[in-house]
């Protein structure tokens, strides 16, 4: 800056002082219109600072020397005059002035937003805390996605979760709990639906939203797969889709076996073996409950011979399947003649031999058949 200094002469001790504007630099473009005027003056020593003719602020410089004085309203676009008067305890009078420049359309970060924006008044603006003010960053949230492509259109930054902050200065874009930078900044779409997972409140696409299949960290990861919940669209490792296990769900509960695990959290969903895995979503007895939440015993009936039902073992009393001809009873060798026209009297026909069901009968009575007839011929 083009600086004069005034030295005062009081009495034979103290005969100057000095006072120099250090910021902004002389010819300076700075980034908001309310500057910061600082610089350096004797220690103790009284400084008026004034912009463009009019006096803006008074402050005492401190035990270093050093003070600063912020422009009490907005700067107009264009270039403006600075000075400062320090005065010492003494009397001592120092001055010194420059000039700077307020400009509407400076953009020092190249990033789409002007000065202005990013550091509306002093001290300006640093998001992300990294130790560079957001107009001179240009990746202002430090998610690893530059701010140009979080905010394209500056009169309009997306927000994508709607919490009020821009997503350009919002480490978490989506509001999932999981940081921007953590879901690739980008370059990362796991369920390919065309929204990248920064963006994305269901990053695996299995109905179920990032932030409660990751409500704390470190994330959950049912199956042990090392895949998170949040990214698994088979949460259990059942090699059931969570999509489908959701869906089926809603024709039953969403814990079947009652044992506190969502059925898609559970790779056992009707909590009996075998698991879901071996199960499938097949449905043996067509009740519309598939096979790895049915926790019901399949039912298969009989093949309709005397002396069987459904449940394998009950008898109906003896009455013949052959439409008249029943055994007879009495006895149970092979020697034993068989009543060729009466009923059976509960006996043999729904007795031990045909108590076993189904085929078991039609076997025990052909070989009673056949013991007659052999016996029939040897007596002829």
């Amino acid at each position: 800056m083009g600086r004069t200094a005034t030295d005062t002469v009081s009495g034979f001790v103290d005969t100057q002082t000095e006072v120099v504007i250090e910021g902004p630099a002389e010819a300076a473009t700075v980034p908001g219109p309310r500057p910061t005027i600082s610089g350096t003056a004797e220690p103790g020593a009284t400084v008026v600072v004034s912009i463009d003719g009019t006096e803006v602020g008074s402050v005492v410089a401190d035990a270093a020397g050093l003070w600063s004085v912020r422009a009490d309203s907005d700067l107009a676009e264009g270039t403006h005059t600075v000075g400062a008067v320090s005065t010492d305890a003494a009397g001592n009078v120092a001055t010194d002035d420059g000039t700077f420049s307020v400009s509407a359309t400076l953009d020092s970060d190249g990033d789409g937003l002007v000065d202005t924006d990013e550091c509306p008044s002093e001290p300006c603006r640093d998001s992300d805390m990294d130790g560079t003010p957001d107009y001179l960053d240009p990746d202002d949230d430090e998610d690893g996605v530059p701010t140009a492509l979080e905010c394209p259109m500056p009169s309009a930054c997306a927000d994508s979760d709607a919490d009020t902050t821009p997503d350009y200065l919002d480490p978490d874009d989506d509001g999932d709990g999981i940081l921007t930078v953590d879901e690739g900044s980008g370059t990362v779409d796991t369920d390919a639906d065309g929204f990248p997972d920064h963006l994305d409140v269901d990053d695996d696409g299995d109905g179920l939203e990032t932030r409660n299949e990751c409500p704390s960290e470190p994330c959950r990861d049912t199956d042990t797969d090392g895949t998170p919940d949040y990214l698994d669209p088979d949460d259990d490792g059942d090699n059931i889709p969570t999509t489908r296990e959701i869906a089926d769900s809603r024709g039953t509960t969403e814990d079947v076996d009652g044992d506190g695990d969502d059925n898609w959290l559970d790779a056992d969903a009707d909590g009996e073996a075998p698991g879901d895995r071996e199960e499938g979503i097949g449905d043996s007895d067509m009740d519309g409950i598939p096979d790895y939440l049915d926790p019901m015993p399949v039912v298969t009936p009989d093949a309709g011979v005397d002396g069987g039902t459904s449940d394998g073992g009950t008898t109906d009393g003896g009455t013949p399947s052959d439409g008249g001809t029943a055994v007879d009873a009495a006895t149970g060798d092979a020697g034993t003649d068989v009543d060729a026209g009466e009923t059976s009297n509960g006996g043999f026909a729904g007795g031990a031999g045909c108590a076993a069901g189904g085929s078991g009968g039609h076997t025990t009575l052909a070989l009673l058949m056949l013991g007659w007839l052999v016996r029939r011929r040897r007596e002829d």
